[in-house]
């Protein structure tokens, strides 16, 4: 018999909204956003910096990640368990042991035995890691999750492949850039040219709003809930 049959948990509808935290004007972000937008041509309520060179747009998360004081938000489709993937994981507990409230939401296609490592992530202070659209049974092996596909396809062809970091709720970076190092030229297989823009203004407020609603979705549902608990992102 197929996989895929074993249901997901329930509770997702009684569960409290959350939405995106900002941070006061003097926080070190915000004045950077403040100063991009002052120095935009032409003037106008967002700014936007491209961030077209991948060591670039890598070096751009993570000093977002080390200057946030507040919150950090992460949507991607794929957040690879290698070395820019754990690069950011490490960054973003240590955020999270600084008091930053980090939100990491992930579409849980290609998360197969990446449990232990988002598990030892979400047992931080501060971090809540949650799934959208996950594999219930199989979730484990690559086979486990094909089988349960041809089991379940109507639901679980159903994908997440947005790519958005927020922080501070005061800039944002969009683009096709997902977490891993093939996207940021430092794999040693394959790598893609891709591109990231870092924005500023009153577009960031749009993103966040986009952000909690996929947070907030009766799709998406806490890692704790799906996985069993083990490991650590060290």
């Amino acid at each position: 018999m197929l996989a895929g049959c074993a249901g997901l948990p329930p509770g997702v509808a009684e569960r409290p909204a959350e939405r995106a935290l900002s941070v006061t004007a003097e926080a070190p972000l915000a004045v950077a956003a403040a100063q991009g937008l002052a120095a935009a041509q032409p003037a106008g309520p967002s700014a936007v910096l491209s961030l077209a060179h991948p060591s670039l747009a890598l070096d751009a998360r993570l000093t977002l990640i080390a200057q946030a004081r507040t919150a950090l938000d992460l949507q991607y489709y794929h957040l690879a368990d290698d070395r820019v993937g754990r690069h950011l994981l490490r960054a973003l507990r240590d955020a999270a042991r600084r008091g930053v409230r980090v939100r990491l939401l992930l579409d849980d296609f290609h998360t197969t035995g990446m449990d232990p490592l988002l598990l030892g992530l979400a047992a931080e202070p501060n971090v809540a890691v949650r799934l959208f659209n996950p594999f219930v049974q199989g979730r484990d092996t690559s086979l486990g999750r094909w089988l349960a596909l041809a089991g379940d396809f109507q639901r679980l062809n159903h994908r997440m492949h947005n790519k958005l970091f927020l922080a501070d709720g005061v800039l944002a970076v969009v683009g096709g850039r997902n977490l891993a190092e093939g996207y940021f030229q430092r794999s040693d297989e394959a790598n893609f040219i891709d591109f990231d823009a870092l924005a500023a203004g009153a577009v960031v407020a749009e993103l966040a709003a986009v952000f909690d609603q996929y947070w907030n979705s009766a799709v998406v549902h806490d890692l704790h809930t799906i996985a069993a608990p083990a490991g650590t992102p060290d």
